[in-house]
């Protein structure tokens, strides 16, 4: 298990023809899915997105289409700057 952005960003960093990640499942409480418990859902996308004042936060795409925020299934049209860091597309 990977805590933190950063740490999921430096794994993705090491990968290498003999070590190669497959798949990533994201890991959510009930209070973010809407769900009531926890969720494992297969991350399909995960980009940082930035705001002009230079903060930033992560938005994962999961099976479905669906898609977090930070803390929360919103949407994401205020944050102007993406940069991608992982795609099982």
């Amino acid at each position: 298990m990977v805590p933190s952005l950063e740490g999921l960003k430096k794994l993705l960093g090491q990968q290498n023809d003999s070590f190669q990640i497959d798949a990533i499942d994201y890991v959510t409480p009930g209070f973010m899915n809407g769900s009531g418990q926890w969720k494992m859902e297969r991350l399909i996308e995960l980009s940082e997105l930035f705001n002009d004042f230079g903060w930033s936060i992560p938005r994962c795409t999961v099976d479905g289409n669906r898609v977090y925020r930070g803390l929360h299934l919103v949407q994401t049209d205020e944050w102007t700057i993406e940069r991608q860091v992982y795609s099982a597309r």
